[in-house]
């Protein structure tokens, strides 16, 4: 890669390394290992070889994403969360009246 500095933080310096390549296809995560890429040593900017994610993308529209086994359950069938019940274990705010 002809880049030596970052162009986002203007100072750091790419470096080669492989990463994980994560993108959101039709809701569901997918994830490629070990992915060359050039990651900056200040700031953590990462970037991909345009072939490298054609190449990825190219895969993953052969046979469509994989499915989702991990859907969230929607909140109405989870119940009462820790966020909808008050905490009357802590102290209130409000200055005694005595």
């Amino acid at each position: 890669m002809p880049i030596d500095t970052c162009p986002s933080c203007g100072v750091g310096q790419l470096k080669p390394a492989q990463t994980v390549y994560v993108q959101v296809v039709d809701g569901t995560l997918v994830s490629a290992p070990n992915v060359p890429a050039w990651i900056c040593d200040v700031c953590g900017l990462t970037l991909f070889d345009s072939a490298t994610v054609q190449n990825i993308e190219f895969m993953i529209g052969e046979s469509g994403p994989p499915p989702n086994r991990h859907l969230s359950t929607p909140p109405a069938e989870r119940g009462p969360g820790p966020l909808d019940e008050p905490d009357d274990s802590r102290p209130s705010a409000k200055p005694d009246a005595g």
